[in-house]
């Protein structure tokens, strides 16, 4: 339980922490007045039963004269206002403490989920390649509100409800001490039992719950990623049986919890009742009077309905606890871990433009767990404004070569260089200056405007850059063909647009900032004779502006590339332009080859 407190005490930012103190003092004041409220009980009930005995209590003694000596009835009545005015001033400010615990748990969920998301976002490209995307939207979203709607939440209520229990049990102590003993032994003990026995099977449950809230996303996020193909072969009813099954195991663990969090209740109520009784008959038989008994008896029943759901509600929180266990470990570690999140090295270039040439030097790449290097001893050197292509058989490295290009991953060995300078670590100031088309260019469910001006606010987006990247990508007759312009919402995926039509607001998108290089990664394997001449057409436009890296294995598109490079088992084998490389290296021959036969057909 205490590793639990210090790990939400870790995760908490400076200004929760502070908030966190200030809401502890806030719970203690509202305990101190609970146990005033309690406190003013036995007084009122002292002269309900029996005014004579009033002169036993000094206190009350003290305050009868304080207020000029009225009746014993006129007394009654205003102790019993002075006790309504006690409940009421603490009930308002428990009401404004409630207000300011939701305020700061709430609050504090919106800022530490925009942070972990925002460490995600700069983790390293490497950490992304071996994290599933949907436990990490579960850990933004479900598992936030897992931690700060039960945990954080359950946590600051334990420290108010302890409060509470212990000023109203050091009440009863003072008033009548060997009752109150045995009480706190029978309930206390109750309460403590059923944590004991159930804590390792509610860690369970809530571990169960959390595995599966991530494979719920999962599995409904790849199914309408999928939904064509789902659609095409029939799959539906396979897709919704692997979901049934998931939400089957996410709902058992958590009805398990949620009963095992009902049980003190009943077991504290029968207990409470067994209690009184038999209390009542034990003080009898040992000689009390009705009065003392009715007076014992009352105040015990108001303690009761007091800290009953005081005690429910601690071991609720304690389950609460317990259970939100493994999502509190997976959070505390993304937001402490070094890999996550960590700041990108900034290499020795200040100014990153590409003014003369971008070198590599026998560099070599080896991914984690790997047994071989994915590229071993590549060197080239791209001029600016050439245009060059990388090509070979699948495997031979060419995706990995560009992801060193743009910065995503470092070289295991070797040297990456801009104008002869180093930029090992590549900065996101360096990367704003290449573009990047990928095979399949995802668009998201937005305008047509907020896909190609990527990442900014529609009121930073700059018309002019707008248009000319419009231009450049030949994508003018799209954006007219759609009825509101640039301003159409395109829908997640944009179905309303072809595949052509995509990867030319790919271009778009990666022509807005202005790169000093281009680079395409097959962006045109996948499509149509005619629509891979508009796409080439589009590149073709640009030769000369931009330095271009085209990755290809349909060579049409890089006859007209200054340099060729053949790649194979992570190495450049040769290199030259389209007739030189076709003329003299098999491999390449063999692909040219292909693509004739290809072409004739």
């Amino acid at each position: 339980m205490l590793l639990i407190f210090r790990q939400l005490w870790e995760i908490l930012d400076g200004l929760a922490r502070r908030q966190l103190v200030l809401l502890s003092v806030m719970l203690s004041l509202v305990a101190i007045l609970e146990a005033l409220g309690i406190g003013s009980i036995i007084p009122l009930l002292q002269i309900v039963t029996n005014g004579d005995r009033m002169s036993e209590s000094a206190f009350l003694m003290t305050l009868h004269r304080w207020l000029g000596e009225p009746s014993t009835r006129d007394f009654t009545i205003i102790l019993a206002l002075l006790t309504l005015g006690l409940f009421v001033g603490k009930n308002l400010f428990s009401l404004l403490v409630i207000a300011y615990q939701f305020r700061f748990v709430w609050d504090t969920r919106s800022r530490l989920a925009s942070k972990l998301y925002t460490r995600y976002l700069n983790s390293s490209y490497q950490f992304h390649m071996t994290q599933s995307s949907a436990k990490m939207q579960r850990n933004v979203t479900l598992s936030m509100d897992e931690i700060f709607g039960g945990m954080m939440l359950s946590s600051v209520l334990i420290s108010g409800e302890l409060v509470v229990i212990v000023g109203t049990l050091l009440v009863l102590l003072v008033v009548d001490p060997w009752p109150t003993l045995a009480v706190m032994v029978l309930f206390g003990g109750t309460t403590v039992a059923f944590y004991i026995g159930l804590r390792n099977r509610l860690s369970q449950w809530g571990g169960e719950h959390e595995h599966t809230n991530g494979e719920i996303i999962s599995n409904v996020s790849q199914a309408f990623r999928l939904i064509k193909d789902i659609k095409a072969g029939g799959h539906e009813g396979y897709f919704a049986t692997v979901l049934k099954r998931v939400l089957v195991r996410n709902c058992m663990a958590r009805r398990r919890y949620q009963f095992a969090t009902s049980l003190p209740r009943l077991m504290l109520e029968t207990l409470a009742i067994a209690v009184m009784l038999l209390g009542v008959v034990g003080l009898l038989l040992l000689g009390r009077s009705p009065g003392d008994v009715l007076v014992t008896l009352g105040l015990f029943g108001v303690v009761a309905f007091r800290l009953m759901p005081s005690l429910n509600r601690l071991a609720g929180y304690a389950s609460n606890l317990r259970v939100g266990r493994s999502a509190l470990l997976t959070i505390h570690s993304d937001l402490t871990a070094s890999e996550v999140g960590s700041a990108e090295r900034v290499g020795a270039t200040q100014d990153a433009h590409l003014t003369d040439a971008l070198s590599l030097k026998d560099v070599h790449f080896r991914y984690a767990g790997a047994d071989q290097d994915a590229l071993s001893g590549v060197g080239l050197t791209i001029r600016r404004g050439a245009s060059v292509a990388l090509v070979g058989p699948s495997g031979a490295g060419k995706t990995t070569l560009v992801d060193l290009l743009l910065g995503l991953i470092d070289p295991t060995q070797g040297d990456i260089l801009i104008d002869g300078r180093s930029v090992l670590g590549l900065s996101g100031r360096w990367r704003r200056n290449v573009g990047y088309v990928p095979q399949e260019v995802f668009l998201m469910d937005g305008t047509l405007r907020a896909n190609i001006a990527l990442g900014l606010a529609p009121e930073e987006v700059d018309e002019d850059r707008l248009a000319q990247a419009i231009a450049l990508s030949q994508l003018g007759d799209v954006v007219s063909a759609l009825p509101a312009g640039l301003d159409t919402l395109l829908g997640e995926g944009a179905a309303n647009l072809s595949g052509g039509q995509r990867q030319r607001v790919g271009i778009a998108r990666a022509l807005y900032h202005d790169p000093d290089i281009l680079i395409m990664d097959e962006a045109t394997s996948a499509l149509d004779a005619g629509t891979e001449d508009l796409i080439t057409r589009a590149i073709e436009s640009l030769h000369g502006d931009k330095t271009l890296i085209i990755v290809a294995h349909r060579l049409s598109t890089v006859k007209r590339c200054n340099v060729i490079h053949f790649m194979r088992d992570g190495r450049i084998e040769d290199s030259g332009d389209f007739g030189e490389l076709s003329a003299r290296h098999p491999g390449f021959a063999h692909m040219v080859k292909l693509m004739g036969l290809t072409d004739e057909q």
